[in-house]
């Protein structure tokens, strides 16, 4: 499923706890991708708490190469690398982790074990038919490094897209189910605009809603340096450059 090359959107999170308390969040995503490396970057820009942290990966194609992540929050004034071995932690607070947030709702082949399930219509009655697929990480070290252990998921034959997922821990007990509420193409490329994913053990939730998707963009290879994390982006609203 196409991503495109370059992406700007502006991302609104909302949190709820298990008691109905909110949080709101919000931040721009910048990606970059070629044939051999994908950048992801994450700048937030409300609330005041949270403002300028950001997030970086570099992910590569090539199974055999490490993919890197670093965090820049601006209190500690550092950036910190986060181990590869750590891509299961949950972002900041959310309900998505590190792996979540770059993979774009999609399942890197070196991690699983896939079965196809079948297919059905989808109940809404639209005629979409879904494709039930079914992963297993393969081996131990890497169900420990996603914090899965199986994933069901059901797919959108029109347009690639997972309207449902559901994952288990490596315990094999029911962890969370991720539902993609609202998928648009926008330029040539179908695009999930309303996220929420549920955790079944905190009862906590979180939303992503996308607005202001540009695929147009040009966007400076600084904008992805480590080292210039502590910088926000200057982005226009057709170019964006630092």
């Amino acid at each position: 499923r196409p991503e495109g090359v370059t992406v700007r959107r502006t991302i609104e999170m909302t949190l709820t706890n298990r008691r109905g308390a909110v949080k709101t969040r919000e931040a721009w995503v910048l990606k970059t991708s070629d044939d051999k490396l994908k950048k992801t970057r994450i700048v937030y820009t409300a609330l005041k708490a949270v403002r300028d942290t950001s997030f970086l990966s570099h992910d590569h194609v090539a199974p055999s190469a490490t993919d890197n992540r670093w965090l820049f929050i601006p209190a500690a004034r550092k950036v910190r690398r986060i181990p590869a071995s750590d891509r299961g932690d949950y972002f900041l607070g959310t309900d998505f982790t590190y792996e979540d947030i770059q993979s774009e709702l999609k399942f890197d082949l070196g991690d699983y074990n896939f079965m196809h399930a079948g297919t059905a219509p989808a109940a809404d009655g639209s005629g979409i038919v879904l494709h039930h697929i079914k992963g297993e990480p393969k081996d131990a070290n890497i169900a420990k490094e996603l914090g899965y252990g199986a994933f069901e998921a059901w797919v959108d034959e029109s347009n690639w897209m997972p309207r449902r997922i559901e994952f288990r821990d490596p315990k094999l007990d029911a962890l969370k189910t991720v539902d993609v509420k609202n998928v648009s193409l926008i330029d040539g490329i179908w695009t999930a605009t309303d996220i929420v994913a549920t955790h079944h053990k905190t009862g906590h939730s979180t939303r992503f809603a996308y607005r202001d998707v540009d695929y147009s963009l040009s966007l400076s290879e600084g904008v992805f340096e480590p080292a210039k994390l502590d910088r926000r982006p200057k982005l226009k609203s057709v170019a964006a450059a630092e």
